[in-house]
C-alpha cells in the first residue's frame, strides 16, 4: 500500500516528481486553503505546507495523518497541540 502525500502548497516540481519517484502517492494541490484541508486531508499519510494552515480540525479530521512537513522556518501555521496528540512531526528548514 503506498503512503499518500498532500502537498498543499506551491512547491518545486523536481520534488514532487522525486516523490512519485520513491513511489508516494502524490496529490499536488497547491490552491488548497486552511477551510479546504480537514477534507482534502482525510485520508492521506502525510501533509507538506509551506505556508498554509494545517488546524486542529484538519488534524483530527485525517484518519491516517502520521507527518506534517513545515517546508521553511517555524511553525506558526501549525496546531503545535492537536499535533503532538495525534502525529510525529518533522520541521523542514530551508537555509
Amino acid at each position: 500500500m503506498k503512503l499518500k502525500v498532500l502537498v498543499a502548497d506551491k512547491f518545486p516540481e523536481k520534488y514532487i516528481q522525486q516523490m512519485k519517484d520513491l513511489d508516494l502517492d502524490v496529490i499536488y494541490n497547491p490552491k488548497l486553503g486552511e477551510k479546504d484541508l480537514p477534507e482534502a486531508g482525510k485520508d492521506v499519510d502525510i501533509i507538506i505546507v509551506r505556508s498554509t494552515v494545517v488546524n486542529e480540525e484538519a488534524i483530527n479530521n485525517s484518519n491516517k495523518l502520521n507527518l506534517i512537513i513545515r517546508a521553511g522556518s517555524g511553525v506558526n501555521n501549525i496546531n503545535i497541540a492537536a499535533a503532538n496528540k495525534k502525529v510525529f512531526m518533522l520541521l523542514i528548514v530551508r537555509a
